[in-house]
């Protein structure tokens, strides 16, 4: 009889745990004494998924010990729920190893099933279900059930349960949300993918053999030779640099990145169970959390880069042949970019759900795989911030859209600039000036909160993703190259009082840039309409024209200290594996999350520690990405343009 009443009190807990008031013996409306009543009425249909539980609530009574590690693997009400404690785990791996052989022509095994409750009756569509922000499944209860039971017939006991207690509250069981720890047979898509990894990984080995032995000594650059690990880690970890360098930008873009990947993983960290959920919101408005949150404009400073180096790289390469070509203008680019991406489209599309497993692994393949196996086009031509934007196919890549979309529109800029400079640069700031204004119409009509904190779909696609609510700091930036480009190797002098006037500005511009951060996360009542329309169309205008003055400092020898530690050689590596780190790093970070078996403790200090876990991980895989697939087709292309 106690073990009735454990199996019970285990069965009823997700529906009394949340019920407002009362006893827990209050809200049942039967006498639990009843017990064969009580099973009657939950499995009232004859199946294998009933006759299953009947034979683990009988192997319960009977302290056989298959059942009793099923019923251990089953997740109880923890403590902490008024902190934020309500996803209720068990054991994953312990209900996965139950198998139990009851006869001759019967065996049951395990299935760990995540089934989220609320009040709705109906179950929602799964992929509803799983919004952006996971709000559906923040409350949860892991249950280990026998294999033969389907969400169907999960769904049908519940509600006979919930009936016959009359709860408020409902389980809702998603085949989707069930594992039964079966090695998952590789489809066709994965088999290709498989078959490319590795002919460029034997590509690369081969290429290496012929470098080394072949043509190690030859200076000019070798077709059968472009895969060589060899070559191209020597390029890769160089630390050489031409005269027309910008050595500062080499750090600007390395402590970029890692403040990119930072802001990720504060923001990952909603997606998985905490002991104090309740208490991380807290935190996320605290001054170092504000520093975390204004890691967003990090984006806008590679913006900044990228228009500066389009017009200072132009205007070098006129300067020794005013024979452009346009052919290898964008020749040039797509090969940068294109086959490092098809290949982290590749692996999001085939063979991410298959390297990990966990209660929450789903996650990886609703909120990453899916995505790519539907829109990876739209990834693949640059578009993915028009098309499909919240369901884009590798999430991050909508900076790479606008950059690219921007890039090859920018030779009317080039050709433009080199004309009528004057005209050109007040149609630049004319065009800033009408981006801005556009996203404070969008942010104030739509009454959209600020653009870094509790991210919409609405807002992701209106303001944060457009190619025309992000070109501010790309025009900045080319102005700003096209200065730097007429400045550099002049002596340009400057009073004292104006190179600490700037540093002091430059400082008071930052620390602003935080407390603003930090005073609009506090608004809880979203009543700041008017204050965050105005962020979200000028504070990316104003860190760009702070960030321009901190490069233009550098550039012309006032940059001091600063300076020198920007334009360190150890930077200039890793500013050369910034493209395959932005590209590899939530690989990094949802691994760990779908991996997690365990609520954690949300505090800023593990926010940190699991940082610079992602952090150096995401540089090692990195340099095999970069080695394999964007320094191979670099060469490729130099050598290619070279010859036409």
């Amino acid at each position: 009889m106690r073990t009735r009443w454990l199996v019970l009190t285990l069965l009823l807990a997700p529906m009394c745990e949340a019920a407002e008031g009362g006893s827990f013996t209050s809200l049942i409306p039967f006498d639990l004494s009843d017990y064969g009543f009580i099973l009657n009425e939950i499995f009232n249909e004859t199946n294998a998924c009933n006759e299953q539980i009947k034979i683990y609530f009988d192997g319960l009574d009977k302290g056989q010990d298959w059942a009793w590690r099923m019923l251990d693997a089953t997740a109880k009400p923890q403590t902490g729920l008024a902190t934020g404690n309500v996803l209720h785990i068990g054991n994953y791996d312990e209900c996965l190893v139950v198998d139990h052989v009851h006869n001759a022509s019967l065996r049951i095994s395990g299935k760990y099933c995540t089934a989220p409750f609320d009040q709705s009756v109906s179950a929602s569509q799964i992929d509803d279900m799983l919004g952006r922000d996971m709000s559906r499944i923040r409350t949860s209860f892991g249950f280990c059930v026998p294999r033969a039971c389907d969400s169907a017939d999960l769904n049908k006991v519940f509600a006979n349960l919930e009936s016959l207690v009359m709860s408020p509250y409902h389980l809702h069981f998603y085949d989707e949300l069930c594992a039964n720890g079966d090695d998952q047979k590789l489809t066709t898509l994965d088999i290709f993918a498989v078959s490319v990894f590795g002919f460029i990984c034997l590509l690369a080995v081969l290429s290496t053999i012929y470098e080394l032995l072949v043509c190690k000594d030859r200076k000019t650059p070798n077709l059968l030779a472009s895969f060589s690990l060899y070559a191209n880690a020597k390029r890769l970890f160089s630390t050489e640099t031409s005269k027309e360098s910008l050595g500062c930008l080499g750090g600007i873009k390395a402590i970029s990145l890692a403040w990119i990947i930072l802001g990720h993983r504060a923001l990952y960290t909603l997606y998985v169970p905490l002991v104090n959920m309740a208490d991380i919101l807290v935190v996320f408005r605290s001054i170092f959390t504000a520093v975390v949150l204004t890691g967003g404009l990090a984006v806008d400073t590679f913006f900044l880069i990228s228009g500066l180096l389009v017009i200072y790289v132009f205007l070098n390469a006129r300067s020794r042949d005013p024979n452009v070509s346009w052919l290898a203008f964008y020749v040039h680019r797509i090969l940068r970019l294109t086959p490092a991406l098809a290949a982290t489209i590749l692996l999001y599309s085939t063979l991410l759900d298959d390297l990990g497993s966990g209660p929450y692994w789903f996650l990886v393949y609703y909120f990453f795989q899916k995505k790519c196996e539907d829109n990876w086009w739209s990834t693949l031509m640059y578009v993915q911030n028009y098309v499909h934007p919240t369901e884009m196919c590798v999430g991050q890549s909508w900076y790479l859209a606008v950059d690219t979309q921007l890039f090859f529109a920018s030779p009317v800029l080039l050709v433009a600039i080199t004309k009528w400079p004057k005209t050109t640069v007040g149609s630049i700031l004319l065009t800033v000036c009408a981006s801005s204004a556009y996203t404070f119409e969008v942010s104030y009509e739509r009454s959209i909160g600020p653009a870094f904190f509790g991210m919409t779909d609405e807002m992701f696609e209106l303001i944060y993703t457009p190619t025309h609510t992000r070109v501010a700091p790309w025009l900045i930036g080319t102005i700003l190259g096209y200065i730097i480009y007429h400045c550099k190797g002049k002596r340009i002098k400057l009073r004292k009082v104006v190179v600490w006037f700037s540093w002091c500005l430059l400082a008071a511009t930052f620390a602003a840039v935080v407390y603003v951060h930090q005073y609009l996360a506090d608004d809880e009542t979203g009543e700041l309409v008017f204050e965050a329309a105005l962020f979200n169309s000028t504070i990316r205008v104003l860190w760009s024209l702070a960030l321009s003055l901190l490069i233009l400092l550098c550039v012309t020898g006032y940059g001091g200290i600063l300076n020198d530690i920007l334009s360190c050689s150890y930077f200039k590596v890793l500013a050369r594996l910034t493209y395959s780190m932005y590209l590899v790093q939530i690989i990094v970070i949802i691994y760990y999350v779908g991996r997690t078996r365990v609520p954690a403790y949300g505090a800023i200090v593990t926010m940190v520690h699991q940082f610079w876990g992602d952090y150096c991980l995401t540089l090692l895989v990195s340099v095999p990405w970069s080695l394999l697939f964007e320094s191979p087709f670099m060469q490729i292309g130099k050598i290619v343009l070279r010859r036409s």
